[in-house]
């Protein structure tokens, strides 16, 4: 499912509906499935670039905070 919510129901009327929903929501919960198992892999296959990665981004977020 490629297409955008407002894309798809913008401007037709029919506004979002349960079911609309729901499957938008299955459609969320499938690519952030997807989105774990590729993560998983590269911490799998790099751990070291993982383990820089998320160091780095630990600390952009520390600064980030402090400020």
């Amino acid at each position: 499912m490629d297409t955008n919510v407002s894309d798809k129901y913008a401007g037709n009327g029919s506004g979002l509906t349960k079911e609309n929903l729901e499957e938008t929501f299955e459609a969320a919960r499938e690519k952030m499935s997807e989105y774990g198992r590729a993560i998983a892999n590269f911490v799998r296959e790099r751990p070291a670039a993982a383990l820089v990665i998320a160091l780095g981004a630990g600390y952009l977020v520390g600064r980030l905070l402090r400020r």
